[in-house]
């Protein structure tokens, strides 16, 4: 369970705390938190999802695809959206088109543009299986306050911004 691997891990960083002075424990701790339980969330939405022939970035792609006032993206802004590379999302669009959820075509003002767009099956489908995950969002948020969850998304957003400074750091060190 959970508990058990945080218990396993905390101990470890403390171990590695005591033999490397100045170890910024907390901050390990909250790091490895983070990305113990956005594993473990994965693992769940996967399962989740199986039955349905479908995995995340094809979840996301759908609910994307969705959410617009037309149903239509681009190969770019969903590769942007599913943190996916462009081979990956050609084979999420084929995997979408075969089953007849989205379509792939030339763009109605610039035909040397390929966008996507969600089919009514598609909109059918997302309209069936979205509501079915919410039962596993209340209960993963299961005693938390409104204020709580504002605090919540509060920091995680600004966590993110330091993310995205990190990576931007990264990626200027390596241009030198």
């Amino acid at each position: 369970m959970l508990a058990k691997d945080i218990s396993i891990m905390a101990e470890g960083i403390e171990r590695l705390g005591q033999k490397i002075p100045d170890t910024p424990r907390q901050l390990i701790v909250l790091a490895r938190l983070i990305l113990i339980i956005g594993r473990r969330l994965e693992e769940r939405l996967a399962q989740r999802l199986a039955p349905h022939r479908l995995n995340h970035s094809e979840l996301v792609t759908l609910m994307f695809l969705y959410s617009r006032p037309d149903g239509i993206s681009t190969p770019t802004e969903l590769c942007a959206v599913t943190w996916e590379g462009s081979s990956n999302m050609t084979r999420i669009g084929n995997a979408l088109i075969e089953r007849g959820l989205i379509v792939r075509g030339p763009s109605q003002s610039d035909r040397r543009r390929v966008v996507i767009g969600i089919t009514p099956s598609g909109c059918r489908f997302v309209r069936s299986l979205v509501p079915t995950m919410f039962p596993v969002l209340h209960e993963l948020f299961d005693g938390f306050s409104a204020a709580n969850l504002a605090q919540l998304n509060r920091l995680l957003v600004r966590l993110a911004g330091n993310v995205d400074r990190l990576q931007t750091d990264a990626r200027s060190a390596s241009q030198r």
